[in-house]
C-alpha cells in the first residue's frame, strides 16, 4: 500500500512540475523567430498522453483469459509461476508437472505447501478456487482446486498434485468442461485485478502497449 501511495503521489508532483514549466517558462524560452518551436510546445501533449496512461492503469480491467489451447502453449511442463488467490489475496509459487486436459501442478516448495494449507484453513478439498496466475508479466483467470491427488515431486510436503483449469480446459474423468471450474473462472477475471499494485497494473498496461518487451 506504501508503494502505491508514494508512486501516486510521485505522478502528482511530476505532473505539478511539468505544468509549472509549460505555463511559467515556456514564455521566457520562446525565440524570437516565431517559427522556431520551443522545446516545451509538445509538452502538454505530452503531459496528456501521460494522464491518460495513469487512467487506463487504474481503470481498465488487467486481469486476462486464456484458452486451454493458449495456455497449454505458454504455461510448459516445469514452468514455475506465481499464483495468487482471489478469495484471500495470498501469494506462492507453482510448478507445472503435467496434464493433457488441463495443468496437473504442485507448490514449489514446503513454504508454497504451508501457504496453500493456511488458504485453505488445513482442509484440503475440491472446491473450486479463483486465482489469478502470472504468465509473461501479465495476470491471467484461472480455477483450482486443493486436493493432493496423483504423482507430485518430493521435497514440498505436498503428497500429491492439484488441478489447474482455463477456459475449455476438461477433467481427466468424463473429459468433460467443468461448470464449477468456469464459474471461477470468471470470478477471477472479474475480482481479481482488486490484489494487483499500481506498478503491476502499470506494467501490464505497457506490455499490451508494446513499451515493455513481453
Amino acid at each position: 500500500m506504501r508503494v502505491v501511495l508514494f508512486l501516486r503521489y510521485y505522478f502528482y508532483i511530476c505532473i505539478f512540475v511539468l505544468s509549472l514549466i509549460l505555463f511559467v517558462y515556456q514564455p521566457k524560452l520562446v525565440l524570437a523567430d516565431t517559427q522556431t518551436q520551443s522545446p516545451f510546445d509538445s509538452l502538454g501533449s505530452q503531459l496528456e498522453i501521460l494522464f491518460n496512461n495513469y487512467q487506463n492503469a487504474m481503470e481498465q480491467n488487467p486481469i486476462g483469459l486464456l484458452t486451454w489451447e493458449q495456455a497449454n502453449e505458454i504455461f510448459p511442463r516445469h514452468a514455475e509461476i506465481e499464483v495468487i488467490d482471489v478469495e484471500t489475496g495470498s501469494r506462492f509459487t507453482i510448478q507445472r508437472i503435467y496434464g493433457s486436459l488441463h495443468a496437473d501442478a504442485v507448490p514449489s516448495t514446503t513454504i508454497d505447501t504451508q501457504t496453500l494449507q493456511s488458504i485453505v484453513d488445513g482442509k484440503y478439498s475440491w472446491d473450486r478456487r479463483a486465482i489469478l496466475i502470472q504468465l509473461d508479466g501479465r495476470y491471467y483467470a484461472a480455477s483450482m482446486n486443493s486436493t493432493p491427488h496423483g504423482n507430485g515431486i518430493e521435497g514440498n510436503e505436498y503428497p500429491g498434485h492439484f488441478c489447474i483449469h482455463f477456459i475449455d480446459s476438461k477433467t481427466h474423468g468424463g473429459q468433460a468442461v467443468c461448470p464449477q471450474h468456469q464459474q471461477q473462472i470468471q470470478k477471477a477475471y472479474e475480482q481479481g485485478g482488486q490484489w494487483l499494485s499500481f506498478e503491476e497494473k502499470w506494467d501490464i498496461l505497457m506490455i499490451s502497449e508494446g513499451d515493455v518487451p513481453s
